[in-house]
This record gives structure tokens, C-alpha cells and sequence, in this order.
């Protein structure tokens, strides 16, 4: 029981604290309070508090020169009185090759040029029509994305970004000022909301909370079924727990081949269907395998009610492994049937130095619901 509550603890803890993080930096995008987040104070490139006056409207300038885990990012943001969701950026070979196979269906404008070049990730083609009905604006946002990463509308904040940039001095001062000055010109074309709706872009809002929903349930399912697999091992140890991993194997294919199936029908269509899918193909192939995996060796111990099998034998050689962050203290004994020469397992430090070698110890097994036999108990030593 014990193992039981601080396994779950810990899945519980990691699910809250990747739901906290995420929410967290979400409001500090809808926000605009990197400031604090990339640490900014004073001059930042050579403008006050990260300020850049573009016609009169105040600009956000925020570095982060980029870390282990972060990379270097470059962002201009501003705030207006619109709400929307919607994606620029570069157009990819990817791109191309999802909206061929019919995967992918991306906003167009109607305009070969921009349309070859810019990739639209927004379900609602009105309101990008809307807010690139301006040849001008359009001709302006292909040169900036040449420099730039991304242009996004996320909520009331219009972002333009650069992610890598290791090098912040490519970028002179009327450089930046020229892109913050031509975004705000395209903040200024975004569409508000009509009276009685939160948002211009409804149908690309669902269908984000849609696409989340399904790459979130693959990766879901590899913190779950890693909880699931150290519980197991450690709760109810299967004398042999590759045998457990290929049923797990044999059952996760066809349960993988039904919900890529099922991720197809639902992201067929969106303008990052492609995107989707890849990440609930790779998240789900690793996941529903360990998932099962897991779920096998905990059910088969946590439901047996076989009776309990003592074996008598003895300590045949004791060692100790390093990795790179920890250290294994190993007890390996004599086998008790025919198909097993000899069994290891790890235990704490304190009972290896006690253990010596040639002392009896006593394996307790139990057959397992699922017929995987498994260390109920061990007892070492004289």
C-alpha cells in the first residue's frame, strides 16, 4: 500500500505541475509579462524598458539570449482591443506535402505569391481575408518572415518572433523599429469580435482546444504508463517482465493503429492536421506500449490471489552499479526451478553491507492473475 500511494502521489504531482506550468506561461503570453519571465530591466538593445515608439503606439522589445533547455528569442508584441488566434510563418516542404495528400487545409488569400510563400495555421478563412486584404500589408509580412519566425495573434497580443537567435546584433535599431512599425499596421487590420462573440476566430479556437486534447492524450499516456511501470516493478516484480512487455507489445498495435485512426478523422482538415498527427504518432507509439506495460504488472500482482510460494536458496554474488546519477546495490541468488539459474535484485545499501555470500535467503512468489509469476517477499541473510 504504501508503494501504491507514493506511486500515485507522484503521477498526480506530475500532471498538476505540467498543467500549472502550461497555464502558467500561457497567461504570461496573454499577458505580455515576459518582461519579468526573460529578466529585462533597463536598455534593451538600445531601447528604453524595451519600448519601441512605432507611430506613436509602444511596442514590446523582449530578448532571451536562451539557456539549456530555452532557445534564444526574439519578440516584438503588441497589445490591442482585438481577440483572435492565428499562425504566420514560413511555408515548409511538410506544409506543402499535407496540403497535398489532402491532410492539411490552409486559409487561403487568393494571392499566388504570398499564398506560395506564407503558411496560414487559422480555420476561419474570413477573418484572414480580412486581415490581409491589404497587398501592401501582405508584400511586407513575406520580408518580415524572412527574418522573422512567426508572426502570432494569440488572444489580445500580436507577437513577431525569431526563435533560434543567437545572434540579437543582426537586428540594428531601425530594423526593429521598421518591423514593429509594420506590426502594428497589421494589428491595426485585425477584425474584432462581432457583438455577442468573445473571439474573431471561433472555429480555429475550438479547433486548437481539439488539437491540444489529442496531443496531450499521447503524451499522457507515456507519464502515466512510466508511473504505472516503476510501480509495478517495484510493487509486484515479475520474475521475468519482458514476457509481460511483448504481450503489452501485442496488444498496444492494434490499440495504436485504432487511435492514430481515430486522430486522422478528427484533425483531417485543420490547417496543422499534419503537425497533430506526428506528435500523436510518435507520443502514442512510445506511450500505449508502456502504458500496457505497466497496467499488466501492476493488475497481475495487485489482483492475484494465488497462494504465496516460498523458495529456499542462497546469495551466490553481490555487486554494485554506477550509473550516472545513481547507485545500484545488487544481490543475486541461486535459481529455484529448472528454467532459472540464478535471480537479482537491488536493495539498499544498508542490507547489501549486511548480506554476505553464501547466506540463505528465502524468494516468495505468487503466480500472478495474468500467470506472470512474481516476487511477493525476499529475505536475505542468516
Amino acid at each position: 500500500m504504501p508503494v501504491f500511494l507514493i506511486m500515485i502521489f507522484v503521477v498526480l504531482f506530475t500532471l498538476v505541475a505540467m498543467v500549472a506550468v502550461a497555464s502558467s506561461l500561457q497567461a504570461l503570453q496573454v499577458s505580455g509579462s515576459f518582461k519579468g519571465l526573460f529578466g529585462f530591466r533597463g536598455n534593451v538593445l538600445g531601447f528604453n524598458d524595451g519600448i519601441i515608439d512605432a507611430d506613436g503606439k509602444s511596442v514590446q522589445l523582449q530578448y532571451h539570449a536562451g539557456s539549456k533547455n530555452n532557445p534564444s528569442r526574439l519578440q516584438l508584441s503588441w497589445t490591442g482591443d482585438f481577440f483572435a488566434n492565428a499562425l504566420l510563418r514560413h511555408e515548409t516542404a511538410a506544409d506543402r506535402f499535407g496540403k497535398n495528400i489532402g491532410l492539411n487545409d490552409e486559409a487561403q488569400t487568393y494571392d499566388p505569391s504570398f499564398d506560395s510563400e506564407v503558411y496560414i495555421e487559422c480555420e476561419d478563412q474570413d477573418f484572414v481575408r480580412q486581415c490581409l486584404i491589404s497587398k501592401d500589408v501582405k508584400d511586407q509580412l513575406k520580408t518580415l518572415l524572412q527574418d522573422f519566425t512567426t508572426l502570432e495573434i494569440k488572444g489580445s497580443q500580436c507577437c513577431l518572433v525569431k526563435t533560434p537567435c543567437p545572434n540579437v546584433n543582426i537586428f540594428t535599431q531601425d530594423r526593429l523599429t521598421a518591423a514593429a512599425k509594420t506590426l502594428v499596421l497589421f494589428a491595426a487590420g485585425i477584425p474584432r469580435p462581432q457583438p455577442g462573440q468573445t473571439s474573431s476566430t471561433p472555429v480555429t479556437d475550438q479547433v486548437r482546444a481539439s488539437s491540444g486534447f489529442l496531443s496531450g492524450a499521447g503524451v499522457l499516456t507515456i507519464i502515466v504508463g512510466i508511473g504505472l511501470l516503476i510501480w509495478g516493478l517495484v510493487g509486484f516484480a515479475p520474475i521475468y517482465p519482458g514476457k509481460i512487455l511483448v504481450l503489452a507489445l501485442k496488444l498496444s498495435l492494434p490499440l495504436f493503429l485504432i487511435f492514430m485512426f481515430y486522430v486522422y478523422s478528427q484533425v483531417k482538415g485543420f490547417s496543422n492536421a499534419l503537425t497533430v498527427l506526428t506528435g500523436a504518432f510518435f507520443s502514442s507509439l512510445i506511450g500505449l506500449p508502456l502504458l500496457l506495460w505497466g497496467g499488466l504488472t501492476v493488475v497481475n500482482g495487485a489482483q492475484d490471489v494465488s497462494a504465496p510460494t516460498k523458495h529456499a536458496t542462497s546469495v551466490v554474488s553481490k555487486y554494485i552499479s554506477h550509473s550516472k546519477n545513481s547507485t545500484s546495490y545488487n544481490i543475486t541468488v541461486s535459481g529455484w526451478d529448472d528454467n532459472r539459474s540464478t535471480y537479482s535484485f537491488t536493495v539498499p545499501s544498508y542490507e547489501y553491507n549486511r548480506i554476505n555470500f553464501a547466506d540463505p535467503c528465502v524468494i516468495t512468489t505468487r503466480d500472478g492473475l495474468f500467470s506472470f509469476t512474481w516476487v511477493s517477499a525476499r529475505k536475505c541473510g542468516r
